[in-house]
């Protein structure tokens, strides 16, 4: 699938009830094809690098017209399910996956500035981005649907030479006695057009299990809120599994609140 298919399909999802879609960029998908494309609906396949199963993205006005078109056999992980499909997908076998829910900041006047020069040791180099990968895979499972980040996906997130919408992207890690990488979170920036001004964008919040409970998520949260503030944001936002209660109390106590909406419930068939 091209781009210029992706972005004639993602613009004829927008003519049905539901789609997953509508946050979906195509360097998301590069590589996928497209499954079934009908007036009634809509199904794109590939495999999930980070997930390591198939993956489908899809526009539909009812969940028995996704269903049909998965087929009996199709295993995978499906995004953006409506919730009163929920039932339907279940009774096919499907399992909640996970549920990101949205939290913001709206405001980081309180957190103080840190300008890059002040995290220069701080900062992943991209030289080490298998011990960073091999960091947030040690985490996987802690949270449902986190399953960490490839090598690849993180040499991605390091260049910051492409046209994006996220910029000034960065990791921030924190090391142990033998220089080893034991935490860290990724960050950048978006909404620069924003009238409520630009976003910092915290994700890939990770601490292997043993230096776990010891402030290292808070303080490299802080620590990314200060950078992102240092080049422009006036405000965060992050996701988290609405079952991970440890980390969303985390977040709450650094000022993060949830949004209006429910969530994006994600769904899974093995």
């Amino acid at each position: 699938m091209t781009e210029a298919d992706f972005l004639r399909i993602k613009d004829m999802t927008t003519g049905f009830s539901y789609n997953s879609l509508e946050h979906t960029d195509y360097e998301d998908i590069a590589g996928y094809e497209i499954k079934k494309k009908t007036g009634s609906i809509i199904l794109i396949s590939g495999f999930h690098r980070e997930a390591d199963c198939m993956h489908y993205h899809w526009g539909a006005n009812e969940a028995k017209q996704v269903l049909d078109a998965l087929g009996k056999d199709s295993r995978g992980m499906i995004e953006f399910i409506p919730g009163e499909w929920v039932k339907d997908f279940e009774n096919e076998g499907f399992v909640i996956r996970d549920v990101w829910k949205d939290y913001f900041m709206d405001s980081i006047t309180d957190i103080p500035t840190i300008k890059a020069s002040e995290l220069e040791e701080e900062f992943l180099k991209e030289y080490e981005s298998k011990g960073a990968s091999d960091a947030t895979i040690a985490c996987k499972g802690q949270s449902r649907g986190f399953t960490g980040q490839t090598e690849e996906w993180i040499k991605e997130w390091l260049d910051n030479s492409a046209e994006e919408d996220v910029v000034n992207k960065v990791a921030l890690v924190e090391r142990n006695e033998a220089k080893e990488i034991i935490g860290l979170v990724f960050t950048g920036i978006y909404g620069l057009e924003s009238m409520k001004g630009p976003i910092a964008w915290i994700r890939e919040v990770s601490v292997i299990p043993e230096y776990q409970n010891r402030g290292i998520a808070r303080s490299l949260i802080r620590k990314a809120l200060g950078y992102c503030k240092s080049n422009g944001a006036t405000r965060a936002f992050l996701t988290a599994d609405e079952c991970n209660i440890y980390a969303i109390h985390l977040y709450e106590s650094i000022g993060f609140r949830p949004g209006p909406d429910k969530g994006q419930i994600d769904m899974v068939r093995e």
